[in-house]
């Protein structure tokens, strides 16, 4: 098993200044709430000691993660709302998506993804199951109107910086978030509360998923019951 602490942790780079960013958050406003709770929970997550000052080849691990964009919360006042997201992938230093249907299905994750893959960062994307089925789209049996997975997440880019029909050599390990994924939901609001795992989803050579990793969820970081 693989601790999630130190997934997360390695992605950023300590004492994020005020023009970096440890995380940007991609999803759907069908996922807002859940966007909001994870940026709020990451950017008050207390990094264990065990970990801090820990080189990462990017910088040592801090005491916190540090600063986590999401588009409601820092883009109020940015007049040109493309350029401020781009402006925002360029600074953040790894790319968490909420994958649903509705993300799936969304132009604008789907650009930020490969946005992010374009700069050369496709190996710092954390993908977190809101909704629907891990490549559903490609598996015999499944409502393809349930894929969660966006697009440019699991295809690679071409030479022209396009997503292309060939899959991305990278595997997504994804957080899973739903219920009967290793999750609950919450009785009197319907919010998953993720259980203290990640669920990993490997394709295989025809897109279906081949396996799955379990990874520890630290336990500061589920929803309150």
């Amino acid at each position: 098993m693989v601790d999630s602490t130190t997934a997360i942790s390695g992605s950023t780079s300590a004492g994020t200044t005020p023009d970096r960013y440890a995380a940007f958050i991609s999803y759907s406003h069908a996922d807002g709430e859940l966007g909001a709770w994870l940026q709020k929970r990451l950017e008050s997550y207390r990094t264990p000691r065990a970990l801090e000052g820990r080189d990462v080849g990017r910088g040592r691990i801090g005491r916190r993660i540090g600063k986590v964009f999401r588009d409601r919360s820092d883009l109020a006042v940015v007049p040109n709302l493309r350029v401020g997201i781009r402006d925002a992938l360029e600074r953040s230093d790894a790319l968490i998506v909420l994958c649903s249907p509705s993300s799936a299905a969304s132009d604008y994750v789907n650009e930020e993804i490969r946005l992010f893959k374009e700069l050369g960062k496709g190996d710092r994307i954390f993908p977190v199951i809101a909704a629907g089925e891990p490549h559903a789209s490609r598996r015999p049996g499944s409502e393809a109107t349930q894929e969660c997975f966006p697009r440019a997440l699991v295809m690679r880019l071409d030479a022209q910086g396009a997503v292309s029909s060939d899959l991305d050599p990278n595997e997504p390990i994804a957080a899973d978030f739903r219920k009967g994924g290793g999750s609950a939901v919450s009785p009197c609001s319907a919010r998953p509360r993720p259980a203290p795992h990640w669920a990993g989803y490997s394709p295989s050579a025809d897109g279906t998923p081949s396996g799955a990793t379990t990874i520890r969820w630290p336990p500061a970081m589920r929803w309150p019951a």
